[in-house]
């Protein structure tokens, strides 16, 4: 199965970055888990405020209110996710380079090195 991969570079460096694109199950089941790993502190605890906002109100009107939040912000997190860490590579100054169409991130790596050295 084929995936897209975004190859992110700094200059003046030879770090490379790929991060695939897209939804991933992963970070819709484990987003605020997923964030905490990647260092998206931001996006983290403007959530655990959200979360904290919606149970405070749930209590006071529906208790369903806080299922619904949950599972539209694990939505957004499958959806959104990856693109929110590439946003936090490229304010540290990584170059997105190019979109590599591949299985996995060692072949997208090699495609891009092959590519590369023509």
């Amino acid at each position: 199965m084929s995936k897209i991969f975004c190859i992110l570079s700094k200059p003046n460096d030879k770090l490379i970055e790929i991060t695939p694109l897209g939804f991933s199950w992963l970070i819709f089941f484990f987003g605020p888990i997923w964030a905490v790993i990647n260092n998206l502190w931001r996006v983290f605890l403007i959530w655990l405020l959200l979360t904290f906002s919606i149970i405070f109100i749930s209590k006071t009107f529906s208790s369903s209110l806080i299922y619904v939040f949950l599972f539209i912000s694990s939505t957004l997190w499958g959806f959104f996710g990856r693109d929110l860490l590439i946003q936090k590579l490229i304010s540290k100054n990584y170059n997105p380079i190019k979109l590599v169409n591949a299985s996995n991130e060692k072949n997208a790596l090699l495609t891009f090195l092959s590519e590369k050295e023509k």
